[in-house]
């Protein structure tokens, strides 16, 4: 799935909110796959590196869509 490319940037320029929902939505299963079988703060240094890495490059390419900083979850 790519994050940057057409489809999320271009829904992001036309502020088409539900198609940027629907995309962001499509990410919930590999997002919870990747949690439920990786385990981020492992002791080698270079892997853990690699993986805090890989959620900062993650996130600062979802920030495309939006601030989600914000973001209220009602009856979680």
């Amino acid at each position: 799935l790519e994050l940057t490319g057409p489809p999320l940037a271009e829904a992001s320029s036309t502020e088409d909110s539900e198609k940027i929902c629907g995309l962001i939505r499509s990410l919930q299963r590999p997002i919870n796959a990747f949690f439920e079988s990786t385990m981020v703060m492992v002791d080698d240094p270079v892997v853990r590196s690699a993986r805090l890495s890989l959620l900062a490059i993650c996130s600062h390419q979802l920030e495309v869509a939006g601030d989600f900083s914000e973001l209220v979850l009602e009856g979680v």
